[in-house]
């Protein structure tokens, strides 16, 4: 398996995610436990790092975001989640939302609705998600 195009992990008291980018230029993300404001910042600057791989090469960015193990967070998260989409939304393909409980698929569709991304879709399971975003 080649080495990823961009990894890396962030940890706090509330929050572990890493995020990868693999030579189709997918972006893959799971969170575990409840999402944070400085943890928002990191991730958008990590997939921010995917978005300038793919675009510097000529390709849009796709991803696969795993919320089976996110646990909640603040409702500032997804104001700041929305803001940031709303000048991302020229450089996303596609993005697969997988897993997550009532809440966490509500503040997904609610951030990806404020950012008017329809290029988002949701699903109950990894390799369903995968499929569509690589399809």
């Amino acid at each position: 398996m080649p080495a990823p195009l961009f990894e890396e992990t962030y940890q706090d008291d509330s929050v572990r995610f890493t995020v990868t980018l693999d030579e189709a230029f997918v972006f893959g993300v799971g969170f575990i436990g409840k999402g944070t404001i400085e943890g928002t910042h990191a991730f958008i600057r990590m997939v921010g790092a995917c978005g300038d791989i793919a675009t510097g090469r000529g390709h849009k960015l796709r991803g696969t975001v795993d919320l089976s193990r996110m646990n909640g967070a603040p409702l500032r998260v997804q104001l700041i989640l929305s803001k940031w989409l709303l000048g991302q939304r020229d450089a996303i393909d596609r993005v697969a939302v997988c897993g997550g409980g009532r809440f966490e698929r509500k503040l997904a569709k609610a951030v990806t609705s404020a950012a008017r991304l329809s290029s988002v879709r949701f699903f109950d399971g990894v390799a369903e998600a995968e499929g569509w975003v690589r399809g």
